[in-house]
């Protein structure tokens, strides 16, 4: 009887714990299923069929996978939302932590509220520089010293202009969405269009792949796209 040869674990589930510093909190489930997509060469063609479509920014936040420290790889956002999209599984979380970690490499959390924080240090900038520990004072710092009163409002408008961009980033809001919804929506904004056939190849690819029954086509998530109401429609933006 021939010796059976132990598969390697797939990428994804390289990561002792389902939560790790700098990682993702996706549901090992998912996180599973991801890796299993990541192989399919039918489902990663339907997957570039829409990334292609997209520009540098919206490409690189919804395409890109992410190699963590530990040498394990994050699943890229699109087939998160896939995922979420198959078990109906709410994924704004993963999309904020996702994002969050990409462009701002801290947690969602921290980005949050890293406005407020900014905005506290330059009032202790301001304190200090009021008194004799004010830096503009010490000797041999060249020109540039004469504008150090200015930091602390650099900094506020700084914090604010940030605070804005947050507030606007797709996953700020709309925590009663359906991962459809969030697709739907994430395409519709990267592409100029909602590509429901592209949309409906990419989510049957990923049920094939996975030995799901195929139950996604084009005139479905037509109608969905019409159909929805006022209080799951998604406003998002990458400008």
């Amino acid at each position: 009887m021939a010796k059976r040869t132990k598969r390697a674990r797939p990428d994804y589930l390289v990561s002792p714990t389902e939560t790790v510093k700098g990682g993702l909190a996706i549901p090992p489930r998912l996180r599973e299923e991801a890796a299993k997509l990541e192989t399919n060469n039918d489902y990663e063609r339907a997957r570039q069929s829409i990334l292609n479509l997209t520009g540098t920014f919206s490409r690189a936040l919804l395409g890109e996978r992410r190699v963590m420290p530990l040498g394990y790889v994050e699943p890229d956002l699109l087939t998160i939302l896939v995922c979420s999209v198959l078990h109906r599984t709410p994924a704004k979380r993963q999309l904020r932590e996702t994002a969050a970690l990409r462009f701002a490499r801290m947690n969602w959390r921290a980005l949050d509220s890293l406005p407020e924080r900014i905005e506290n240090i330059a009032s202790e900038i301001e304190h200090i520089n009021r008194g004799p520990l004010a830096p503009e004072r010490q000797s041999g710092l060249g020109p540039a010293a004469r504008n150090f009163h200015e930091v602390p409002g650099l900094m506020r408008m700084w914090a604010k202009g940030l605070r804005e961009r947050i507030q606007k980033f797709p996953f700020y809001h709309r925590q009663g969405a359906l991962p459809l919804d969030w697709l739907q929506s994430l395409v519709n904004e990267a592409t100029g269009e909602p590509h429901h056939k592209l949309a409906s190849d990419l989510l049957s690819a990923a049920q094939i792949a996975l030995g799901k029954p195929v139950t996604f086509d084009e005139v479905t998530l037509a109608q969905y796209w019409s159909r929805r109401e006022p209080d799951r429609r998604i406003t998002v933006s990458f400008s």
